[in-house]
């Protein structure tokens, strides 16, 4: 398929899904709530668990105890150097007191909704920085909605639409330097809440950071994200209420192709219940959404074919931004610039000829990288 092909089939999708958040839980590049204006390495996969829980008691007592575990699985799909396919769904969710529930079913319900993603990005409008776009549909397929803790949803074909954007001291190698991400999404819930034929509409955002450490087997991280409603969903709603929570996490990885982010959910916005239940029922001893909650994000990248025989990824982890070529996301092509482009040949006005020798710096230290991964591979 040629590049006009891939370009055609990009922007239909685009007109179809519109308007379209980020779902909750989303693949590819990120964090715990965060999405990467970047997109995974062309014909690479990428397959993510999220775990999500809270244990707490009620507003004026410890008597009982309250669950809200969540669990969710994504996988994603390089399609083209610019363009990335993703699906996630949740297969486990406490529900709790949610409307309209047996009193005598297990409490959870499997599986949860579906979403499916696409995401264009790779969009570099300055040398450090990047922006990307991801229209998303969800399909209500749960067994209940509205989930008691968790943000609101129904039964409806809904709409997302988040524009991302994300600066890389590094963007050679992105992992190695601080990087900066925003997000901003417009979600339409296709629902009919209130009675009055006018769908609830709400706006998400995000701020989030991680600083590396050479030193530390981990690296350091923050996320603010919250949610506001531009048309509020009906009085009986149970997550009815604006919400922003402040998210302090650390990433880490085990071996190669395998890491864990971490963090804590910290409540500071959403306390103050605007709900009416049906038929009387008291929800005052009920918070509107967990105070805190533990979540974890594991990714996994499958092997890539082979490359010239040497028993490596063809992809790169990361894309690679190099002056002459632009965003390398091949070893081949990383192999290809370090041996074959000189000096003279860039030709880039906005990068001096000490950029570029921190940038061969740069590839002689990945080429170093694939040393050493050969080595473990043969077992040396």
């Amino acid at each position: 398929m040629n590049r006009f092909s891939q370009v055609l089939i990009i922007a239909l999708l685009l007109f179809m899904a519109v308007p379209s958040i980020g779902a909750q839980f989303s693949g590819g590049f990120g964090y715990l709530n965060t999405n990467s204006a970047l997109v995974i390495p062309r014909e690479s996969t990428e397959v993510g668990v999220y775990f999500r829980g809270y244990v707490g008691g009620y507003r004026n007592t410890t008597d009982s105890v309250l669950y809200n575990r969540t669990v969710a699985i994504s996988g994603t799909y390089g399609y083209s150097r610019n363009a990335e396919f993703s699906f996630s769904q949740v297969i486990y969710q406490d529900y709790n007191e949610t409307l309209g529930t047996d009193e005598n079913d297990d409490g959870f319900m499997i599986p949860g909704d579906i979403t499916l993603s696409m995401k264009y990005g790779n969009i570099r409008v300055a040398r450090n920085t990047f922006i990307g776009f991801m229209p998303s549909l969800t399909y209500g397929i749960s067994e209940y909605t509205d989930i008691q803790f968790e943000p609101y949803s129904n039964e409806s074909l809904e709409y997302d639409l988040t524009a991302m954007v994300s600066y890389y001291d590094k963007p050679l190698f992105p992992d190695e330097g601080l990087s900066v991400h925003g997000n901003v999404g417009f979600h339409y819930y296709n629902d009919d809440s209130r009675g009055d034929d006018k769908s609830t509409t709400s706006l998400s955002w995000l701020v989030s950071t991680l600083v590396p450490f050479k030193k530390l087997p981990f690296d350091l991280g923050l996320e603010v994200y919250g949610l506001n409603y531009l048309d509020s969903p009906g009085w009986d709603v149970l997550s009815r209420e604006d919400w922003i929570y402040v998210t302090p996490m650390i990433r880490t990885q085990a071996y190669y192709g395998v890491r864990y982010t971490f963090g804590v959910d910290v409540l500071v916005l959403g306390d103050e219940d605007t709900t009416i239940p049906p038929d009387g029922m008291d929800m005052s001893e009920y918070y509107n959404y967990p105070t805190w909650r533990f979540t974890t994000r594991i990714n996994f990248v499958p092997p890539m074919p082979s490359v010239v025989g040497l028993g490596l990824p063809s992809q790169l982890d990361r894309p690679v931004y190099t002056a002459s070529q632009g965003l390398v996301d091949t070893r081949y092509d990383m192999f290809k610039w370090a041996i074959d482009d000189e000096g003279k040949q860039v030709s880039s006005v906005d990068v001096d000829l000490e950029k570029i020798r921190q940038e061969r710096l740069n590839a002689e230290r990945e080429l170093e990288r694939l040393k050493i991964q050969l080595r473990q591979r043969q077992g040396r």
